[in-house]
Order: structure tokens, then C-alpha cells, then sequence
């Protein structure tokens, strides 16, 4: 097969003629043996193949269009599944309890959480390290209060979330009781490693039962994806504003911290975008600092690709296969 821009100077040439394209984007062949402005010929959109008529680029043409998917999602390093089993709350490790009045039901479908007191829930004993956890978990109230929340020892920096909706600061959060599953998801910010217990706590900071149905739950581990090279300076009782690119990208759920900082140096503002960082640092001391600045965050990968294909068996019983394979594109989940 050849291209569709070179049958037309094939054409063109046994016409003894010229095919061009003219402003308006219309393919024109002119003969050199009429005089006059009028060509012999002109191919408007409509004589192409209808799915790509009026192309980008007339070589385009087809019959045949391959379109890849590139699927953009998380990786799955460092996820601890806290339910290797709807039925079961055990990954190896085991589940504590804050009291009596606190407790797991694992007989019906799903595991459903049981607490009464105000700061009542279930844990389990983790080894984490110095960056930011987000637990997921999706969740159906069940009866008694609808709040609901997450503690995690060793005082990290959290915030919380439903349904992917705005983060909040702090540990609790109000799910609709509509019989629904429902997406929690808590960020800790952990600044020195350890070993932490980490809480499910139906109606945490309530007093009286809460009950939830329970159909997973993962801890997953932020990766760090920029640090420093070297300190940066922060001028004495001035703000500088530094524009850093990730090590991976795109990158979602970014946060900026700084790696021991000394008193009176701050981050003050964060913008983050999938290949980097604008971050504002204040030093309100009198004498210069040096800071060395850390992001994390959850690096996306091309995962489980598909591939697509149109064909128009009438045009290729027709003209033969000509096909057209899109460019890899993110944008084509």
C-alpha cells in the first residue's frame, strides 16, 4: 500500500497536473492543459473515511486504527493489605483491642467493627518508617453514630478524607448513612520511624455505638520522590520560593516537608503538580539556614494496557488495509 498523499501525485502526474493543498485545507489536482483558475478536481472531507475525515495530516487516511491504552495508576509497593480476607481482620500480625466494648463481627459477608466508648477501636502493631502512610478503607454504616476516624500513635501529622472529596485536618470525618460503600482515606506524616499502633475507630470522638461494615482496608506507604541534593540557604528573615521536578512523574498526593528543620524555618505554601513542586519556605530567624526539603508522594505507572482497533471491512475489501496506529498517549486511559 502507499500513502494516500502519494496516490494523489500519481493521480496527478498521469493527468498531467499539479495536486496541491490550498488555504481552506481542501486537496486540489490542476491540470496543466486548462487554462483558468478552476481545478479539474477538488477532495473535500467527505471523500475521506469518516472517522478521520479532514485529518491533521492527509497521509492518515485509513481503514484500520489501532489506539493503545495507557492505563495510569499507583504502584502497589509498600501497600500492607489489613484484610487479606473479607471475612477476616489478620495479616499475620493480628488485631488488638482498645477495651471491651470494642470488637469485630466476622459472620456475615463483610467484617463489621463494634466500639461504644469515645476513643474505642481495634489495632494492629506496624513498623513505619519516616515518610506518609495513606489508610484506605471502604466502609457501610451500620447503626449508631456515622462518624468515623483513624488513630495513629507516635503524634504523625494527618488528615482525612471521603469519597475523594476536600482533605480536612485531624483524624474524623462523617460518612453518609445511606446504605452505600464509602471511601475513607487518612494521611499520616510520620517524621521518625517506629513501631505505631494504627486504629479503626467506628464513632471515634462519639460517645455510644458505632458500627461499620468493613470491605477493605490497605496502608500504603508514600514514596519519596524529590530530596535536596544539597542544603539549600534560606536568607535571614526572608521567604524563598523553590521549583523542584520529581524523580518520577506524574506523582498525586504529594506533601513537602523539611528534613529536620531548624526553629523558625517553615514551609508556608505548596503548589503541586504531576511532574513538580513550587514551595514557599520562610526563615523568620535573623541569621541565614539551610534546609533540606523532602516530597513524597504516589508515583503513577502505565498499568494493564489494552488495545482497541476500528475497522471498516467495506473500505478494506475495497482498498486493501490501510492502517493507522495513535500515538502512545497518556491522555487515553
Amino acid at each position: 500500500p502507499i500513502s494516500h498523499r502519494e496516490a494523489l501525485r500519481r493521480i496527478a502526474e498521469a493527468g498531467l497536473a499539479a495536486a496541491f493543498q490550498n488555504r481552506d485545507g481542501k486537496i486540489q489536482i490542476e491540470s496543466y492543459l486548462i487554462t483558468g483558475d478552476e481545478p479539474v478536481l477538488e477532495i473535500t472531507e467527505d471523500d475521506y473515511f469518516p472517522p478521520l475525515r479532514a485529518p491533521s495530516r492527509q497521509d492518515q487516511v485509513a481503514n484500520e486504527i489501532i489506539v493503545d491504552t495507557q492505563p495510569l495508576r499507583p504502584t502497589e509497593e509498600g501497600t500492607t493489605n489489613l484484610f487479606t480476607n473479607p471475612k477476616l481482620l489478620n495479616n499475620g500480625q493480628g488485631w488488638g483491642s482498645s477495651s471491651s466494648t470494642a470488637w469485630v463481627d466476622s459472620s456475615g459477608e463483610y467484617p463489621y467493627i463494634h466500639c461504644e466508648l469515645k476513643y474505642d477501636g481495634i489495632y494492629q502493631i506496624l513498623s513505619l518508617s519516616a515518610t506518609t502512610y495513606t489508610l484506605t478503607y471502604l466502609v457501610k454504616h451500620k447503626s449508631g453514630s456515622n462518624q468515623i476516624g483513624s488513630h495513629f500513635d507516635g503524634a504523625p501529622i494527618m488528615k482525612i478524607r471521603v469519597d475523594g472529596g476536600e482533605w480536612i485536618d485531624g483524624n474524623i470525618i462523617t460518612v453518609p448513612s445511606d446504605g452505600n460503600w464509602h471511601l475513607v482515606e487518612i494521611q499520616a506524616t510520620y517524621t521518625t520511624a517506629g513501631s505505631y499502633r494504627v486504629y479503626l475507630q467506628p464513632g471515634r470522638g462519639v460517645e455510644g455505638v458505632s458500627e461499620f461494615w468493613f470491605k477493605y482496608a490497605q496502608l500504603e506507604a508514600a514514596e519519596e520522590v524529590y530530596r535536596s541534593n544539597e542544603p539549600t540557604t534560606i536568607p535571614a528573615n526572608s521567604t524563598q520560593t523553590l521549583t523542584v521536578y520529581y524523580n518520577k512523574t506524574p506523582v498525586i498526593d504529594a506533601i513537602a516537608t523539611l528534613d529536620s528543620p531548624p526553629a523558625g524555618v517553615a514551609i508556608t505554601e505548596a503548589t503541586y503538580y504531576g511532574w513538580g513542586a513550587s514551595i514557599k519556605i520562610a526563615n523568620s530567624t535573623g541569621t541565614d539556614q539551610q534546609v533540606t526539603l523532602v516530597i513524597t508522594g504516589r508515583p503513577l505507572t502505565v498499568q494493564n494496557k489494552e488495545r482497541a482497533v476500528a475497522r471498516d471491512e467495506a473500505s478494506i475489501l475495497e482498498n486493501g488495509l490501510l492502517t493507522y496506529e495513535f500515538p502512545a498517549n497518556p491522555l487515553v486511559q
